[in-house]
């Protein structure tokens, strides 16, 4: 008896630990650390309540599980208000975990494991949100896995075998359609729970109740390709509603599913008919503890954790909002080596801000690749995003049109279309895309801002935001492919080899010059750039005192230059001289320490590689 309590006491602290240990995690990889990533998510989806939307989802197999899906993946654009929703859901499929499987107490920390692989779902995937067409993955999954541990509870309920035969047959029959592979895996468990579960009875009616079942697990799929389905060829059918997940090269993310199917499977085992023996040790009441554990454990070591991807969407974000501020707080913020993206995040501010003349090189700078298994391109990253603000606007249009024929609809795209006709003058098709975006639940206050324009386009010009990309904008309103997909090149090449226009496409060329290191092209625009306004920025200063000493052929007497910056150019030169038997990798330091924050330094000892990644 003192052992029975014992060992209920036991229970109830391992089950409470489990409970809040699950919690915890669920909140810190969603609402706490993960808010700006699942703010994405929903950018990168679309939903819209209207008939013609919902017939189109479910056309498709699987497609009902992506509707809901959708439905819920708006509702990040509140991360707190998406996370929790998300959690509960959560608690959801391990409330069906005990009932579905009968776990007793003892197996209680068990039955948070399928939660947990969905969370690891969420949270694992990184960059590769950008490129999957998988609508609604996070919440379409979830909702897979609830249909599966509730079908299974219902079934394994019914105590005579022919009723669970009709239900079998009828469930795959109707719910293939609307969920796709997840059927066929709740099939899958019925049979595996026949076969374990039947007590030395080898009638033909149990052999019938395992065959049947299998029979139209692989015949219904096929019919529906063979007779019903335009778009989805067999044998692609079978894994309907699964993650699209081979388009990014990057297979091991089919991981987590593989786990998740094993586990409910093996799970299953759990009704396997066993005779009665003496009483285990007690160690053996601590296994599925450690088990959960050891899942917590991995879910926190796999899931995506990276400080230059939570900065870049946090920089996209402030960049689409037209806070350019918060972006250079991001920048300082950083702790560690910067992606070019962020660089070229943190040159966009400051361009737009009017201080990178003085500023562009006093802030971090690096070439650290993303932290991806498989390349993934800048341009699949933030191209629309950039070329829009550069004012490339036929490139924005383009890749936007090419990433929704590739990966769906999405919000992101929708208002950068609209953006793009503003500027472009098309203002009936900037409504057309405007009107999906007033029918949204959380995007209607921007449609209306932006509809304003719309119906008055005298006023983009004056627009605070159209009025600094306007004079970007080619006159000719050209498309070129040449390298479109290389963004920073494109951009690079693109922006230092202009030879005319307005004064802010200019000292724009006189910027990437200074980055491309081109005396030549710096000192056409710096002429012009001299003539133009009676205040050279820093930056501009220390190139021309640097070009002119390197190649000792240039008047540079009428021009004013601070006596700050020359004192410190002529420190520099001598520390060169000084120390120029040393090797870069020794003098770097050094300058850093002294001239860390001038164009000198970035000229001697940054090499900018790995641009197109």
């Amino acid at each position: 008896m003192k052992d029975n309590k014992k060992d209920n006491k036991n229970n109830l602290l391992i089950n409470s630990i489990s409970f809040i240990l699950f919690t915890i995690l669920t909140l810190y990889l969603t609402v706490i650390n993960n808010k700006i990533y699942l703010f994405k998510l929903q950018d990168l989806s679309l939903f819209l309540p209207t008939k013609m939307f919902f017939l189109d989802k479910v056309s498709t197999p699987g497609g009902f599980l992506s509707y809901l899906g959708l439905f819920f993946t708006q509702f990040f654009y509140y991360p707190w208000l998406g996370g929790f929703i998300f959690i509960f859901f959560l608690f959801v499929v391990q409330f069906l975990t005990a009932k579905a499987f009968k776990l007793h107490k003892n197996y209680y920390p068990l039955s948070f494991i399928p939660s947990l692989i969905l969370l690891l779902v969420l949270s694992h995937l990184g960059y590769n949100i950008y490129i999957l067409y998988s609508e609604g993955i996070v919440f379409s999954n979830l909702f897979g896995i609830i249909m599966v541990l509730g079908a299974f509870w219902i079934y394994r309920s019914i105590n005579k075998s022919n009723l669970r035969l009709l239900f079998s047959l009828i469930f795959i029959t109707i719910l293939f359609h609307l969920t796709g592979f997840y059927s066929l895996l709740t099939v899958l468990l019925f049979v595996v729970f026949e076969i374990i579960a039947v007590k030395n009875d080898y009638r033909n009616s149990q052999f019938i109740i395992i065959i049947l079942p299998l029979i139209f697990a692989l015949g219904i799929p096929f019919l529906f390709s063979r007779f019903l389905y335009l778009t989805t060829i067999f044998p692609n059918v079978y894994i309907a509603a699964l993650p699209a997940f081979g388009i990014t090269g990057d297979l091991i993310l089919y991981l987590p599913f593989v786990a998740l199917f094993a586990f409910l499977i093996l799970v299953v085992f759990n009704f396997l008919p066993t005779a009665k023996t003496q009483r285990p040790n007690r160690l053996f009441y601590y296994i599925p503890a450690f088990v959960f554990l050891l899942v917590i454990i991995g879910v926190y070591l796999f899931s995506y954790d990276d400080e230059n991807f939570r900065t870049e969407l946090a920089m996209e974000q402030a960049i689409f909002e037209n806070e350019w501020e918060e972006v250079l707080d991001l920048s300082r913020e950083l702790k560690g080596e910067p992606t070019r993206l962020i660089v070229m995040s943190t040159y966009l501010a400051l361009r737009k801000l009017h201080i990178a003349g003085d500023k562009m090189f006093t802030y971090k700078n690096g070439n650290k690749y993303f932290n991806t298994r498989s390349p993934i391109l800048q341009m699949e990253i933030a191209g629309k995003m950039f070329y829009f603000q550069y004012g490339k606007i036929n490139y924005c249009y383009r890749w936007c049109m090419e990433d929704m024929i590739n990966n769906g609809m999405k919000v992101e795209n929708l208002k950068y279309f609209v953006k793009c006709c503003l500027l472009n003058g098309e203002i009936p098709l900037a409504k057309k895309y405007n009107d999906v975006l007033m029918k949204t639940l959380f995007h209607k206050s921007w449609a209306t801002k932006y509809q304003q324009l719309i119906e008055n386009p005298e006023e983009i010009i004056n627009d605070s935001e159209f009025s600094e990309i306007i004079p970007l904008l080619d006159p000719v309103n050209r498309l070129y492919t040449d390298k479109v997909d290389r963004l920073e090149d494109f951009l690079t090449y693109s922006f230092a080899f202009i030879n005319a226009g307005t004064s802010q496409l200019i000292e724009l060329s006189l910027q990437y010059n200074l980055e491309f290191k081109n005396s030549e092209r710096f000192w056409l625009c710096f002429a012009y750039y001299v003539k133009k306004f009676s205040r050279i920025p820093v930056h501009y200063q220390e190139a021309a005192l640097l070009y002119a000493y390197l190649e000792g052929n240039v008047d540079l007497s009428r021009i004013k230059f601070d006596s700050e910056v020359l004192n410190n150019f002529t420190k520099f030169v001598n520390m060169m001289k000084q120390y120029s038997h040393f090797s870069k990798e020794k003098l770097e330091p050094i300058f850093f320490k002294n001239f860390g924050g001038t164009y000198w330094y970035y000229y001697f000892f940054f090499e900018q590689v790995a641009r197109s990644r």
